[in-house]
């Protein structure tokens, strides 16, 4: 077989996780030449139906006995966010390529050094920032990069969230200060910080409120656990060319699930990203538009090429199937076109200095500087 006709080599996929982890076995079984080899989890009964679901041929209840047994390329850290920094970091040193599920750490100190090392090792890294993935996510980038809006006048974000579908839910681990780090503000905020870097440039500085409305949760054996982090987060802010940001956060609003609109006006029009998990086309989102001198908004049709690809996948239907599917992709084509991929953990790193920025500001009810 000559070398243009020669078959890429398969990759091996290991996902740590039996949460959000069934998306990237799914993901990964939409990408050509890869294959998910390996699930662990806490306990097998966690991990083995996802296992049986998804073909995937060996369970582990012990990470690093993965890492030993298992010849993998590509280990996926979804695991609560303590786990983060050494799970990924024990996944480097074993010389593999990590996705790491957002928020990377647990702290700035932490992410940046997890950057580092991943590029010290030559190892490809990925944070799975996944509304960056949504097809009018992806458009409203080559809008703004166009001039659709010209001079940025101001920006605002609203993320709306009915938490796992119930606003009084039960305890998880996602409530816990220690294994999450914070609330709203590291599940749903880290999300929208990151799009607006994306779409507009860094963050300089935060003014910031954080809230806990749900102060006690049920515990499965019984009883009430407080709730140590905030499920609404609040700040204002100032983009680094010195443009003002609105930012509002919840955990607990009655929402179709999931509710998102980021607004950004400027000199000669405005862009706004919606999406909404009632809507039929939430697979896609939706961008408005107003020019200077329209009178009403109109809608801005996304284009096919954005949309053709991954709209169906067996067994994962969330609105976001797509979006794991398209990352999946990008870091399987990062590895084998040796690139960065992106997002990676260097822009990890600049949405957990904001988070950093964000919490120190509440704690001490004044401006931060990041």
């Amino acid at each position: 077989m000559s070398q243009a006709n020669r078959q890429p080599e398969r990759l091996r996929v290991g996902i740590v996780g039996a949460g959000i982890g069934a998306g990237y076995a799914a993901a990964f079984q939409q990408v050509e030449a890869v294959d998910v080899a390996a699930i662990c989890a806490r306990s097998s009964a966690r991990a083995a139906p996802l296992a049986q679901k998804y073909h995937i041929p060996a369970v582990y209840t012990d990470y690093e006995a993965m890492l030993a047994q298992e010849p993998l390329d590509i280990v996926v850290v979804a695991t609560p966010n303590n786990l983060h920094y050494p799970m990924t970091l024990t996944a480097l040193e074993a010389g593999k390529h990590v996705i790491c599920d957002k928020p990377l750490a647990m702290n700035a100190e932490q992410a940046h050094a997890l950057a580092a090392r991943a590029n010290a090792l030559r190892r490809r890294h990925f944070v799975p920032f996944v509304w960056r993935f949504l097809p009018a996510a992806a458009y409203m980038k080559e809008l703004i990069d166009a001039g659709a809006v010209g001079e940025t006048y101001h920006v605002y974000v609203r993320y709306f969230n009915l938490g796992w579908g119930d606003a009084q839910g039960p305890m998880r681990w996602q409530y816990d200060r220690a294994q999450a780090g914070s609330g709203a503000l590291g599940n749903l905020g880290s999300h929208a910080i990151h799009l607006i870097h994306w779409w507009l440039g860094g963050i300089h500085r935060v003014c910031a409120h954080l809230t806990t409305v749900v102060k006690t949760r049920a515990l499965p054996e019984g009883g009430q656990s407080p709730v140590t982090v905030d499920d609404h987060c609040a700040f204002l802010g100032e983009l680094d060319g010195g443009v003002p940001l609105v930012f509002s956060a919840s955990s607990v609003a009655h929402v179709a699930r999931v509710n998102v609109e980021i607004g950004v006006f400027g000199g000669d029009g405005s862009l706004v990203f919606r999406d909404d998990w009632a809507m039929d086309d939430a697979w896609i989102g939706r961008i408005d538009a107003m020019r200077k001198g329209d009178s009403v908004p109109t809608r801005v049709p996304i284009p096919a090429r954005l949309t053709g690809e991954f709209r169906h996948m067996p067994d994962y239907t969330t609105p976001m199937r797509g979006c794991f599917a398209r990352m999946a992709a990008e870091f399987a084509g990062a590895i084998r076109e040796d690139r960065a991929a992106s997002p990676n953990f260097h822009d990890g790193a600049q949405v957990q200095a904001v988070m950093d920025a964000v919490l120190q500001s509440a704690a001490e009810a004044r401006w931060v500087t990041i």
